[in-house]
């Protein structure tokens, strides 16, 4: 699958129209969709110096304030049998046979993305979004049609609801192999935060 680059520059502001002109092809990763998931760790590449960027957009009153936000893993812990990776700077991640784990500076380690077996399947578990202030019940199930964003259209993109007590919902758009796509954060239901993926360069 070649993801196609389709980047809407009304948007976002100019000086970041301008930066994702300046991303080369060779920013962008293609995936030979045949090969075989090798273990559970394949769903999410944590792996030094991988890095994602984002179109990272928060309302702040009337208006909306973006900017770009790059991720990098940084760096890595081994813990008896868990591997901790260092993601700059949303704290450390980890992966089992139970999905995706988090863990932040003074919090317990909690399961982030738990993933359905199969594309008509949903999943419902107690865990944490990016953005989540609290640990919610999760929702996850795959989407039912491709997702673009400022790096490309993807399928097979899995989405992770959660809705807190105090009114917040976050909802995160994943695709196995390639990681975060796109968050958004609502406050009864209005969206006041949001990210898309500009690009991402992966360790071959």
């Amino acid at each position: 699958m070649k993801p196609s680059r389709k980047i809407a520059f009304c948007s976002i502001p100019f000086v970041l129209a301008l930066l994702l002109l300046s991303c080369s092809k060779d920013n962008l990763v293609y995936l030979d969709e045949t090969a075989p998931l090798k273990d559970k760790s394949s769903v999410f590449p944590l792996y030094l110096s991988n890095e994602w960027a984002y179109v990272d957009s928060f309302q702040y009153g009337l208006y909306w304030k973006t900017k770009l936000l790059v991720r990098s893993v940084s760096g890595f812990t081994q813990e008896g049998n868990t591997t901790w990776w260092g993601m700059s700077p949303w704290g450390e991640y980890s992966v089992d046979n139970q999905g995706v784990h988090v863990r932040a500076v003074g919090f317990s380690p909690t399961l982030m993305y738990a993933f359905p077996k199969s594309t008509t399947d949903t999943v419902v578990y107690l865990g944490k979004t990016q953005y989540s202030l609290t640990v919610d019940t999760v929702r996850a199930y795959y989407l039912d049609h491709a997702l673009t964003v400022p790096a490309g259209t993807f399928d097979s993109v899995v989405v992770f609801t959660a809705k807190g007590f105090i009114g917040v919902t976050t909802r995160e758009y994943f695709r196995p192999r390639l990681g975060l796509l796109a968050y958004d954060v609502y406050s009864d239901s209005v969206r006041y935060l949001s990210g898309r993926l500009v690009y991402l360069r992966l360790v071959p």
